[in-house]
């Protein structure tokens, strides 16, 4: 985990929670009364043949804390590129990183004796654009999807990392694997955390972070 980002981050989330108590508010950064971790029934995933079951599949993942299915989502050369404004404030960041930075974060993050407590996600579609492709080959297509999400991961004692903000995928068909009848299978190619200050939502707290610094707290 990197214990910088996350200096940074407990403290932002102490001064904001005791902010909170001398005013006598609600601490969002509370666990939910009836304890944490994923619904009692069986993690039910589906086959990637759209991309809609695709970022199902990667909110189930989240949600079991599941680090082999959240990559089952992603294409083997996947890249994610990290936010503008966190390059600025942490120049050691790289401006993207690739399926293997991403599997090192999420088995950090999932792993049985990670310091995790619990996750929810919430993903809140927002926007879908289709390329053909331009050559008739139903093969070269690609869907951009502009998805809202609502992560939050909880640390103890009381810290919740909270990372609100639209994130771009560019979803292509995988060129290895069909699915059991022979279906086209879908998987996230390219994604990218957006830097869009202004669609924050009212409320937007001081304490939050972007997807960037939420995962590149489990880099280490």
């Amino acid at each position: 985990m990197n214990k910088a980002l996350l200096r940074g981050l407990a403290v932002s989330a102490l001064s904001f929670l005791v902010a909170f108590a001398l005013t006598g508010c609600w601490n969002p950064f509370a666990p939910d009364e009836g304890g944490n971790g994923p619904p009692p029934q069986d993690a039910q995933y589906k086959i990637r043949k759209t991309p809609q079951n695709v970022i199902h599949n990667l909110r189930t993942s989240y949600v079991y804390m599941d680090a082999d299915r959240y990559l089952d989502c992603l294409a083997e050369d996947f890249l994610f590129f990290l936010n503008p404004t966190d390059l600025t404030e942490f120049p050691e960041l790289p401006e993207y990183w690739d399926k293997a930075e991403e599997a090192r974060i999420h088995h950090n993050m999932f792993a049985e004796d990670t310091d995790v407590d619990g996750i929810t996600i919430v993903f809140t579609h927002d926007t879908a654009v289709w390329d053909d492709g331009g050559t008739g080959d139903p093969l070269d297509d690609t869907w951009t999807y502009v998805e809202d999400i609502d992560l939050r991961v909880q640390l103890p004692p009381d810290l919740t990392l909270h990372a609100q903000a639209p994130a771009e995928f560019l979803f292509r068909v995988d060129p290895d694997e069909t699915g059991p009848e022979g279906e086209i299978l879908w998987e996230i190619w390219k994604q990218w955390d957006i830097n869009e200050e202004n669609r924050r939502v009212p409320g937007y707290l001081e304490g939050d972070v972007t997807l960037t610094r939420l995962k590149a707290t489990f880099r280490e």
